[in-house]
């Protein structure tokens, strides 16, 4: 209650943080330092928060590119000028003043390889995706797209380059720890859930843990973000019905934590984006948002 938290402050202390009103987003920046002092810019990505951090969305889209790379890279050679070395993920918050003009803040340095910067590289590895400093974006080779038509005898890949993704990390569901993986896998096969190796689009989910535990992580890849969210719901729909109590939708079925945090915030960002008219590529493409199946 309201007196026990002041006498908590007055015995303990506090500390008041500022936040602004218009916040866009909260990009991050993904670095290496070199033993020589080089620095060198990985990737970037937004945080993606409900009442908790629950993945992040990536290449960053919510502050312009240029300015971002600049601020990351002053306090990467900072970092170096002090003989640090290694992998660096510097957070920033991007928000817009009163007048409409935006700004940038820095907020963390986190000096070590974060849990976001690993999904990154996951995403990496499994597209074979190619960071393009001058623009922002993760590119996958012509000759990689070529390779695996050639490999699956199929025609040429009709995408862009470009691909975007979501990752969703520790998304708890009580009733995974009663699945075996062959049968989930399986039904990820009838439902059409999977990951497109030609294309280097689609779902994979992420097992950091056995399902015993209750947990598993979702990212989905498109050449676009507004499909990358769209696949992430459809993701998040397809665990809820393959593992909900009722087959039904209803906010009242989702188990509490970060699975519907998840849900809330996959849902926020499609309206967010939808919008905003954020999709590089044809609105439907094939997809078809999921969400609605679970949230009214």
């Amino acid at each position: 209650n309201w007196h026990e938290y002041i006498a908590a402050i007055e015995a303990r202390g506090v500390v008041v943080e500022a936040m602004p009103a218009q916040v866009i987003g909260s990009p991050r920046v993904e670095l290496f330092i070199s033993p020589d002092g080089s620095v060198q810019i990985l990737g970037s990505h937004d945080a993606l928060h409900a009442d908790m951090p629950i993945g992040i969305t990536g290449p960053q889209t919510s502050t312009p590119h240029l300015p971002l790379m600049k601020a990351a890279t002053n306090v990467g050679q900072m970092l170096a000028a002090k003989r640090a070395m290694g992998y660096v993920t510097v957070d920033f918050l991007s928000w817009l003043e009163d007048g409409g003009q935006p700004r940038l803040w820095g907020l963390h340095i986190n000096p070590f390889l974060t849990d976001a910067a690993a999904e990154s590289r996951l995403f990496r590895f499994i597209t074979q995706a190619q960071w393009k400093a001058g623009s922002g974006n993760f590119s996958v080779p012509n000759d990689v797209l070529d390779s695996a038509s050639q490999t699956t005898a199929a025609t040429q890949s009709n995408l862009p380059q470009e691909r975007y993704f979501v990752s969703l990390r520790q998304l708890y569901h009580p009733n995974l720890c009663s699945v075996q993986y062959n049968v989930f896998f399986n039904l990820c096969r009838l439902k059409g859930v999977h990951f497109d190796l030609r294309e280097r689009v689609g779902t994979a989910f992420v097992l950091s843990d056995s399902f015993a535990s209750g947990t598993l992580g979702i990212l989905t890849i498109h050449a676009d973000p507004i499909n990358a969210f769209r696949l992430a719901s459809t993701g998040l729909s397809f665990v809820q019905s393959q593992m909900g109590i009722a087959k039904g939708a209803g906010e009242k079925f989702l188990p509490a934590g970060t699975f519907r945090n998840a849900v809330m915030e996959v849902k926020t960002q499609l309206a967010v984006r939808s919008a905003a008219g954020d999709n590089k590529g044809d609105a439907d493409n094939g997809l078809s948002s999921k969400v609605e199946d679970i949230l009214p």
